[in-house]
């Protein structure tokens, strides 16, 4: 079998098995539900099927049939089954239809206007669910005590009470494979400035790296040395495209992402690269319009690698100002550097395959199948690094499943040492700053309004049931994600996890993490227009435009599309509903 007609094939299977009981978009019910048993309670569960994917609720599905496989919740029958929906579906749909779907809980993403979901009366008041300890699961804390504070306050922002309870965590950013970079050095020396004096001559630039594993290495982005699990890593967006630069002229392939959805991908890429460079409580500000913005940008000046920044006097936002000043929010520093980042990247197309990564065909499985594929295949160019959010093995694992059988235990998740990358900051300056992950989709569970109080009542016990220390844990080891909750694993959980999806856990626990909502109120009633998803959008001679169509396809600058976030912004709040 040729190489090519063997990725094609793994191509193929993937598409398939991924799918599961997926069919043409349609879910196959009798494939992942036994039939109903007249003599037990049916719970219906919709599940959005996405990369985080179902395989957790069915194994939560089955412990909480076995706890309440003796309890009546009807007159006449005991016992309980669990039937579960996946569907891909996205939530504007199942909230279009919700009044004829039979659903009685729900998790999903995308819950931006929350609020609004209350406000339509759509979701039940589970404050009882979160606030009164698991004792019957042996537990002595209430889900309650696994958020934040930020967490409760917006989720309770509405009238005071609990509609629902955070799901998944979901965090962008880029995947790089340890192996290659053991195998290849590509770890900066300690101190290698010293011994470069010209970054454009390549005899010079590769003296940067080490030659052995045994060499001490950079400090990181977290200026460190005394940590290890970045040391080597570029630190700044400079050593990060010198790295790219290094990387292809040793014949290998420094990126891949998905070209179909490339502006979405991108975005995630972009919005990790912008909280990490602001900082919680800076990030924060942008969506509680309350708080002192420090990095908003007076004017840049061109220079090597990301322009020289001049910051404007810091703006303090409260009830007072908020809606007239709040548009200042888009002229923040962040949002250039990370412009600025993805434009050299893209400016450099032998560090990718612009054939494959601007491709409207060229899917999400394709660009990870590559990435897996290119290591294991001496006919295949390495590819180094990937533009992805932390759920990508999830999604892919039915392909590492099949690389396994037919590559042996090298290609397991499990064996090959994938590692969620430590971003590089902007410049020098920013190095050493604490890390800051952005959980970028909204993901809740919930509970449908109305439901009579017996079906209520076994609802609310599921909610309890999946949201316990076991059920936590057991979601994080079966995905390889977290769910957005504060719990702990030990060293046995993490000894179940892949490289990845421990490295993913372990950013999590060294990083302050933010989240992008506010229980202010013109956040609350303008909620799909304050996403982060709403901030890239530019405003360039009266026409919008996504940033990164806008880089590759009208080949703008980093500048201009930065500006035009800015013109972006002053229509948003121009427009904003107080109520």
């Amino acid at each position: 079998m040729s190489k090519k007609i063997g990725h094609f094939l793994l191509a193929f299977l993937v598409a398939v098995i991924g799918s599961g009981a997926l069919a043409c978009g349609r879910i196959d019910n009798a494939a992942i539900n036994p039939k109903a048993d007249p003599s037990k309670t049916q719970l219906y569960v919709l599940n959005y099927n996405g990369g985080f994917g179902s395989e957790w609720l069915f194994k939560a599905r089955t412990r909480f049939e076995e706890f309440y496989r003796e309890t009546s919740f009807e007159t006449g029958k005991e016992g309980v089954q669990v039937m579960v929906t996946p569907t891909k579906d996205l939530l504007g749909t199942v909230r279009q239809t919700w009044s004829v779907r039979t659903d009685d809980i729900i998790f999903h993403e995308g819950f931006n206007d929350y609020s609004g979901w209350i406000r339509d009366g759509l979701l039940m008041d589970i404050s009882d669910v979160v606030t009164e300890a698991l004792t019957e699961h042996g537990e002595n804390q209430s889900i309650e005590k696994k958020l934040t504070e930020k967490q409760k306050t917006y989720l309770k922002a509405t009238d005071g009470k609990y509609y629902a309870v955070p799901h998944y965590a979901a965090f962008g950013g880029l995947v790089y494979d340890r192996d290659m970079f053991d195998r290849e050095f590509l770890y900066f020396k300690k101190d290698w400035q010293s011994s470069v004096t010209d970054v454009n001559d390549k005899f010079q630039w590769a003296d940067a790296f080490v030659t052995d594993l045994a060499q001490d290495r950079s400090a990181g982005p977290d200026g460190d040395h005394g940590t290890p699990h970045d040391n080597g890593l570029p630190a700044t967006y400079e050593e990060f495209f010198l790295l790219c630069n290094y990387i292809a002229d040793i014949g290998f392939r420094p990126l891949t992402w998905m070209g179909g959805g490339y502006e979405q991908y991108f975005q995630f890429l972009m919005t990790a690269l912008e909280a990490d460079y602001e900082g919680m409580s800076e990030y924060d500000t942008v969506y509680s319009l309350n708080g002192t913005a420090n990095t908003l940008v007076d004017s840049i000046a061109a220079g090597s690698p990301v322009g020289t920044v001049t910051f404007a006097a810091p703006l303090t936002l409260d009830s007072g100002n908020a809606l007239t000043d709040g548009k200042e929010m888009y002229r923040r520093a962040g949002l250039y550097y990370s412009l600025k980042f993805v434009e050299t990247v893209i400016k450099n197309p032998a560090w990718y395959d612009p054939a494959r990564q601007f491709s409207t065909t060229h899917s999400h499985i394709d660009a990870q199948s590559d990435f897996l594929y290119s290591s294991l295949e001496p006919a295949q160019k390495d590819i180094a690094m990937l533009v992805e959010s932390n759920w990508w093995e999830s999604e892919i694992s039915p392909v590492m499943t099949q690389m396994t059988e037919r590559y042996g235990d090298r290609a397991s998740k499990y064996k090959r040492n994938l590692r969620y990358m430590p971003l590089p900051r902007p410049t020098q300056a920013d190095v050493g700053k604490k890390t800051t992950m952005v959980d970028a989709l909204s993901a809740y569970g919930a509970v449908r309004a109305g439901l009579p109080a017996w079906r209520a009542d076994l609802a609310k016990k599921f909610m309890r049931f999946v949201n316990t220390d076991v059920s936590l844990k057991e979601f994080t080891v079966t995905t390889n994600t977290t769910k957005a909750l504060g719990y702990a694993l030990s060293e046995t959980d993490l000894s179940s996890m892949s490289h990845y999806g421990r490295s993913v856990y372990e950013s999590q626990m060294r990083s302050d993490i933010s989240y992008p909502y506010s229980d202010n109120p013109i956040f609350l009633y303008n909620a799909d227009s304050l996403t982060s998803w709403s901030t890239y959008v530019s405003y360039i001679n009266n026409q919008s435009y996504k940033p990164v169509t806008a880089l590759y396809v009208n080949k703008f600058s980093a500048e201009n599309i930065f500006a035009g976030y800015y013109e972006n912004g002053k229509r948003i709040f121009a427009s904003l509903m107080t109520e």
